[in-house]
């Protein structure tokens, strides 16, 4: 009963009336003997402990119907405490400070059929909330990142599952009656609430953590070999062995590489038959060479045998243009090794890089991500052969031949593939795509997402004339900034 055992802590907040005061402790009282309508009409209240709450609020009502609790704990957002809110409300609070744990919490409140109100809330950019960013875009703020979201007409409301979201400025709440005549309008009975979908995050305390290795120096990969033993890699270009049953670490090697932008070594694989081939793949930017390495290495015990170093593929790159490398590597069940590239393009302004203008080619993901004779903004797919060369699968993007495209080529139009995994069972690719940094919609294109998506067959991805749910970009005079229709990809 942690909703109970911390309402005590509520009380602390030093602007609070006696009245307040006492109700708090005489709604404990009826809850603790069993009070069902008192738990019932109870409004959880959120706010930031240096906000003032305004000064109406702090002088409720004798015979005010309903029980008022305030604290600065999120801690409160779980299940047991909300699941007895009559109504929830968030006073100016970030939508960044809360967890995805609590976002999850507060969505399955709201699926349930409860209504949060959410007065004055700032947006930030860091850590995006999905349910939340569909309540801003109906505010039509220009740009509600790292401020406070106010407006004037109208309430902004969503509905999720059985219940709603709404925004509120402060003003429309100023006023206790204000207040009150609000929370008539949102408030249901906890009774009333039906079983969500939404599956709730499981406890912390089935999760356990047990800290192998620590004080290292950009990790990027790991892999944990048949013995349970594990390798991982550092971009900087070392190659650590972590010995399970000893409970140490060492470095077994380091390549010399290129570290400048996102260059280095950024990816690492372990041959699916490891026990019979103990191959090692790395992806690495060598320190001298504009290129980019995929070499498969043999491991004998715990020792990498650098000697034995085959390079699989070698990638024209141009490492001053090292931006989004990505580099990621992963095998399916049938043998066949997938390679990351990013599209080595610089977007200051967080849009489309699609700035054709000579000299400005580093700005200009065309000539990567959507050129079918470019490997970058890419994931290859090819079968490693035992004497270090390799074949092409079938169903990748393009012709064997190379007759249309690059044939290694099975997923196109990426802008920083960073990592992916293979199911072993279906062999469908999921791979997270970085996106943009635009934090608002406007004539430009889209805000930016981050994408997860599923490959279960070739095709292109849509970067960099189209990012999320295919959201187009339009196409642009970068040297008049004339916008022409949007892009067709």
């Amino acid at each position: 009963m942690i909703f109970l055992r911390k309402l005590v802590l509520l009380i602390r907040w030093g602007s609070l009336s006696r009245a307040l005061a006492g109700g708090c402790i005489l709604f404990l009282l009826l809850a603790l003997t069993g009070c069902q309508q008192s738990a019932e009409s109870t409004v959880l209240i959120l706010h930031p402990e240096q906000t003032s709450l305004p000064e109406s609020w702090k002088e409720i009502p004798s015979d005010y119907p309903h029980t008022l609790l305030f604290t600065s704990d999120l801690a409160y957002l779980n299940e047991d405490s909300v699941e007895r809110a009559s109504a929830i409300v968030f006073y100016q609070i970030s939508a960044d400070e809360l967890t995805p744990r609590q976002q999850r919490v507060v969505e399955r409140y709201v699926s349930w059929g409860g209504n949060v109100v959410m007065g004055d809330v700032s947006l930030r950019y860091q850590r995006k909330w999905p349910l939340m960013e569909k309540l801003i875009e109906q505010t039509g703020a220009d740009n509600p990142t790292n401020q406070l979201v106010k407006h004037t007409t109208g309430d902004p409301t969503i509905s999720f599952g059985r219940g709603t979201m709404r925004l509120v400025s402060s003003s429309e709440i100023g006023s206790f009656e204000d207040f009150s005549e609000l929370f008539e309008e949102v408030l249901v009975y906890p009774s009333s609430f039906k079983s969500s979908s939404l599956v709730a995050y499981p406890e912390l305390a089935r999760v356990s953590q047990t800290t192998l290795v620590s004080d290292l120096n950009e990790p990027i990969e790991i892999e944990v070999l048949p013995n349970r033993d594990i390798l991982l890699i550092e971009r900087g270009g070392a190659i650590k062995y972590y010995d399970h049953q000893r409970d140490s670490i060492r470095t077994i090697a380091t390549l010399n590489v290129n570290r400048t932008q996102s260059n280095g070594l950024n990816g690492l694989a372990i041959y699916p038959d490891f026990r019979n081939h103990p191959w090692v793949f790395l992806s690495y930017t060598p320190a001298e060479a504009p290129y980019q390495y995929i070499s498969r290495f043999y491991l004998a015990a715990d020792s990498l045998i650098m000697a034995s170093e085959k390079i699989v593929m070698k990638i024209p790159i141009n490492p001053r243009e090292g931006n989004h490398a990505s580099n990621a590597l992963e095998f399916d069940a049938l043998g066949n090794l997938y390679v990351g590239f990013g599209d080595y393009t610089a977007q200051p302004e967080g849009y489309a890089p699609i700035d054709e203008r000579p000299g400005q080619a580093g700005r200009d993901a065309q000539r990567t991500s959507a050129n079918s004779n470019s490997y970058l903004g890419k994931i290859l797919r090819i079968h490693p052969e035992e004497d270090g060369s390799y074949s092409i699968p079938n169903g990748n993007l393009f012709p064997k031949d190379g007759s249309v495209g690059k044939p290694e080529i099975y997923v196109m139009g990426c802008r920083n593939p960073y990592r992916f995994s293979v199911d072993p069972q279906t062999n469908a690719l999921f791979f997270g795509d970085v996106g943009p940094d635009a934090t608002v919609t406007s004539e430009r294109g889209s805000m930016g997402y981050d994408e997860i998506n599923i490959a279960r067959t070739a095709g292109y991805y849509g970067w960099p004339y189209a990012l999320a749910q295919n959201i187009a970009y339009p196409d642009i005079d970068f040297a008049t900034s004339q916008h022409a229709p949007l892009l067709n990809p």
